[in-house]
């Protein structure tokens, strides 16, 4: 994934340079809890994407553990939450997710301990809940929608508790756990956004401000009302909606039919994965830019109500003449299979692009001191200094003073990211010294020996 790039450069360069905004790259302002995670692993393992990926791996395979925890405690039922572990755990978009240097995984992953410690009674797990929440904003502030469903749950929580009672819901309780937990969840955020800010004020107002104008993203849609980066546009939502059902079409479309079937079920839970699912759909579709990793965040929700629905159709238990399998058992086999099946697929279909040779050749041929002009996916692997080239040669005209501004030797154009107008003109300027199929390094002649050894 060519933005696994964005989320990683920066830690690299400083790791190994001491400036995270070598070549203007502001992401680790925009999630500084992964910026420190992979500034870890990068000491310990070295710079690359691989070892940035460990982040999302620990963070995806915590994933299903902590959805099985909360449907547990929500349900009060263990065989459902079985069910949704299960799907969590073979779904092809959290396997893919969870194999990709990208924020998204260690987001759901706290937002799935923050609603796990909601579930507990008392102001001080509410805290802890906010301490967890802020770490979740800390990853990217875009995850603001969650505050919303988890009030619903605290709401649901002690109204559950008055039921049990037979007593009158305490709103005094509910409004001092909500001021709680959205108070330390935002305060402690805040408190860090606000310490980077006066450290890096330049950088900060840069990155933030190029994240909620949505200027960048006004060749993608056209919306009909707009603030920022929001804006309804109905065409672009329909769109996104679409590549959701291509994505997950097994569990997107259990999980329309549960969400039909949990208000006749009453199934314990729905109103507040209802909330999740619906408001975090909402935050997301009314965005002029609307990645499909975006809405990994809800896919608890879309499971939530997928088992919903299976147990609601398996507890009809059809005869089945010679068999006696239970009719949940042999749904959950049809769906894992699927799933197994529908993730092969993708992983023939999305072979892999074959950096490391690119990433070899340039640790065989080149001395560390040569800087590089590469995509950001690759500047992460590269050992040497590198640049970012949508960031230094846009439009294509700066490609000459760029190069010979940062001393640039060699330029690596892949063709997955590199757009054809720009790799057309470095084809023209440059000379072609290795190439592969999706990638090719050139050389910049005009750097002398001189500017070299100065730039070393």
């Amino acid at each position: 994934m060519a933005d696994e790039g964005l989320w990683t450069e920066s830690s690299k360069n400083y790791v190994l340079y001491g400036d995270p905004f070598m070549d203007r790259l502001t992401h680790a302002l925009l999630s500084p809890l992964f910026h420190v995670l992979s500034n870890l692993a990068f000491t310990v393992t070295g710079p690359s994407i691989a070892s940035a990926r460990l982040i999302s791996a620990v963070a995806g395979a915590a994933s299903p553990v902590l959805f099985f925890v909360l449907i547990r405690r929500i349900t009060q039922r263990r065989d459902l939450a079985i069910c949704g572990a299960l799907l969590f755990s073979v779904s092809e978009w959290a396997a893919f997710q969870s194999r990709a240097a990208l924020i998204e995984s260690l987001q759901l992953a706290l937002i799935l301990l923050t609603v796990v410690l909601l579930t507990f009674d008392g102001w001080r797990m509410a805290a802890l809940a906010g301490l967890a929440c802020s770490l979740v904003f800390l990853t990217k502030v875009n995850a603001l929608f969650v505050l919303a469903p988890c009030t619903v749950l605290i709401v649901e929580r002690a109204r559950g508790i008055a039921a049990a009672a037979e007593s009158e819901l305490s709103w005094k309780s509910v409004i001092v756990r909500s001021v709680i937990f959205v108070g330390t969840s935002l305060g402690v955020a805040g408190l860090v956004y606000a310490l980077l800010y006066f450290r890096w004020p330049l950088e900060f107002t840069r990155a933030f401000r190029f994240e909620l104008d949505g200027k960048h993203f006004e060749a993608l849609s056209h919306p009909l009302i707009r603030v920022g980066r929001f804006g309804l546009d109905p065409v672009f939502a329909g769109r996104t909606v679409l590549s959701l059902f291509r994505e997950e079409p097994f569990l997107l479309v259990l999980a329309s039919l549960g969400v039909i079937l949990a208000a006749s079920v009453r199934q314990r839970g729905s109103l507040f994965f209802a909330a999740w699912l619906l408001i975090g759909g909402a935050y997301f579709l009314t965005q002029m830019f609307q990645p499909i990793r975006y809405f990994y965040l809800i896919l608890p929700a879309v499971l939530f109500f997928a088992v919903v629905a299976i147990d609601s159709i398996s507890s009809q238990k059809p005869a089945l003449t010679g068999w006696s399998i239970r009719p949940r058992t042999m749904a959950m086999s049809v769906i894992m299979l699927f799933e197994l099946a529908y993730f092969a697929a993708n992983g023939v279909a999305n072979r892999a692009a074959g950096y490391a040779n690119v990433v070899r050749w340039m640790q065989e041929n080149t001395q560390p001191a040569d800087r590089v002009l590469a995509s950001a996916l690759l500047s992460t692997d590269l050992k040497n200094r590198s640049y970012q080239f949508y960031r230094l040669v846009a439009p294509p005209a700066d490609l000459t003073t760029a190069t010979q501004d940062y001393h640039i030797r060699y330029v690596v154009v892949d063709t997955s990211e590199w757009p054809l107008a720009l790799r057309s003109e470095v084809a023209h300027r440059f000379r072609l010294v290795r190439q592969w199929p999706n990638a090719a390094v050139y050389e910049v002649p005009s750097l002398s020996a001189a500017c070299c050894a100065e730039a070393r």
